[in-house]
C-alpha cells in the first residue's frame, strides 16, 4: 500500500514498505529502493484503473435503467392510446347500434305497410274477378276491369320486389346488430373489471366516466326489463 506521507516520529520512512530512510539521503527521496518505487507506481496504476472501471460500470447501469424507464413509459403511453381507441370504438359502436335499432323499427313498419297494401290489392283483384265472373258486362266495362287487373298485377309485383328488398335489408341490419351487441358486451366486461378496483381514485378520469356510464346503462336496462 502506498502511504501519502514519509515523515514519522522516528524519522523519514519509505512511502511503500515503511522502512527507515537514510538520514544522509536527499530530502525529496520517498522510497528506500527502486523496487519500492516500481511497486508503488504499479499499485497506483491498478487503483486508477479500478476506479475508472467502476465509474464506467455505474454509468452503464444508469444508462440501462434510463432505457428501461423510457421503454416502460412508451409501453404505458401505448396502453393509454389503445384504451382511448377502444373507448372511441365503443362510442362509435353505440351510435351504430342506435342507428341500427331505428332502422329495424323503420323497416318493420315499412314491411307491415307493404303487407297491408298487398292484402288490399289482393282483395281488389279478387273482387274484380268475382264481379267479372258473376255479372254480365259490356266490352268497355270488361276492358276497364282488365286494365285494373293489369295495374293490380303490376303493383303486386312491385310490392313483392320492395318486400324482398326490405327483408334483405332487415337481415343485414340484424347481422350488424348482432356484431354491435358483441362489441357492447366486450365494453361491459372491461367496465366491470374497472369497477372492481379497490380505490376508484387510482383510475383515470376517463375510466371513471366509463364506469359511471356503464352503471347507468345497466340501470336503464334493468328498468326496461321490469
Amino acid at each position: 500500500m502506498v502511504h501519502t506521507g514519509a515523515m514519522t516520529e522516528q524519522g523519514r520512512r519509505c512511502a511503500y514498505c515503511r522502512a527507515p530512510l537514510d538520514e544522509s539521503s536527499r530530502s525529496t527521496r520517498r522510497y528506500c529502493a527502486a523496487s519500492c518505487r516500481v511497486a508503488a507506481n504499479r499499485e497506483r496504476r491498478r487503483s486508477n484503473v479500478n476506479q475508472a472501471t467502476g465509474g464506467g460500470a455505474r454509468d452503464e447501469d444508469v444508462a440501462r435503467l434510463r432505457r428501461q424507464v423510457r421503454h416502460l413509459e412508451a409501453r404505458l403511453d401505448h396502453a393509454h392510446q389503445q384504451r382511448e381507441r377502444d373507448r372511441q370504438a365503443i362510442r362509435r359502436a353505440e351510435r351504430r347500434a342506435d342507428r341500427a335499432e331505428k332502422q329495424l323499427q323503420q323497416q318493420a313498419q315499412r314491411i307491415a305497410e307493404t303487407r297491408n297494401q298487398n292484402a288490399r290489392i289482393t282483395a281488389q283483384r279478387d273482387e274484380a274477378r268475382r264481379q267479372l265472373g258473376d255479372a254480365p258486362c259490356t266490352a268497355e266495362e270488361f276492358q276497364d276491369v282488365r286494365r285494373k287487373l293489369d295495374e293490380g298485377r303490376q303493383a303486386y309485383r312491385e310490392l313483392r320486389t320492395q318486400y324482398g328488398e326490405l327483408v334483405s335489408t332487415l337481415d343485414q341490419v340484424a347481422a350488424e346488430r348482432k356484431t354491435l351487441q358483441s362489441i357492447v358486451k366486450d365494453w361491459g366486461r372491461m367496465c366491470a373489471r374497472l369497477a372492481k378496483v379497490d380505490d376508484p381514485q387510482k383510475l383515470s378520469a376517463k375510466d371513471r366516466d366509463s364506469v359511471k356510464m356503464w352503471q347507468k346503462f345497466r340501470e336503464s336496462m334493468k328498468a326496461t326489463e321490469k
